[in-house]
């Protein structure tokens, strides 16, 4: 019995390793702001954070709570278009109206809309973005206080990424390229150098969930022999 209560109790401390660090990180980190601010429920819609995402951050999801959804997924964990240094824009998947129809409800009151920056692997949020917006009457919404952008989109609808090569312009004749000038660092060491650091935190919780299990399975194989002494 005795081990069976040791068991239990390791079991315990293996989930806590599990779900304190994804729970404990997560925080505030500014504003969205929604664009239109002022729309039918059948325009696209996009977001733009006040800030960059921290460091750890290699990606985002966004979610959306209110009258028939629960904390549904409006933007899919993606990277595209994430910074750690400044604000970023990302695009809803679908219209107010889809999202409405595929969860078979009519939107009315008030959504909560928010943006976490996430490890996409683990999906360990490292900190999260909120903006509100209002359903007054059916098909229509507006944005609430600074979420509020402007009334009409100010840029062009698709990201740059997805905007194609640039139309090819007559470049002049360039002379052969002669040998790097001295103290001039390699394209890689440079691009090294920009990687952003990791947080350190993640070996030490790998490194503690494989003794949690080394000893589990410990545990485990002397409760066997145990039982068929």
């Amino acid at each position: 019995m005795r081990w069976r209560n040791w068991l239990m109790v390791m079991l315990f401390v293996l989930t806590a390793v599990i779900t304190v660090p994804a729970t404990a990180a997560a925080q505030p980190l500014g504003g969205l702001v929604i664009t239109p601010g002022e729309s039918v429920d059948a325009v696209p819609v996009r977001l733009r954070t006040d800030a960059g995402c921290p460091v750890a951050a290699t990606g985002y999801l966004a979610t959306m709570r209110g009258h028939g959804l629960a904390d549904a997924v409006v933007v899919s964990t993606s990277d595209v278009g994430m910074s750690h240094t400044e604000g970023f824009e990302v695009h809803l998947a679908y219209t107010f109206k889809d999202f409405a129809a595929d969860n078979k409800t009519e939107l009315r009151g008030r959504y909560d809309i928010t943006l976490r920056c996430v490890d996409m692997f683990t999906q360990q949020s490292f900190g999260e973005f909120g903006g509100s917006l209002d359903f007054a009457e059916p098909g229509r919404y507006a944005a609430i206080g600074k979420a509020k952008g402007p009334a009409r989109q100010t840029a062009p609808a698709i990201p740059p990424d997805f905007a194609g090569p640039p139309a090819e312009t007559a470049q002049p004749a360039q002379a052969p390229p002669g040998p790097p000038a001295a103290g001039v660092a390699p394209e890689v060491a440079r691009g090294q150098a920009q990687q952003a650091p990791d947080d350190g935190t993640r070996p030490f919780l790998y490194i503690a969930l494989g003794i949690v299990a080394l000893v589990l399975v410990a545990a485990a194989s002397h409760l066997w022999r145990k039982a068929h002494a």
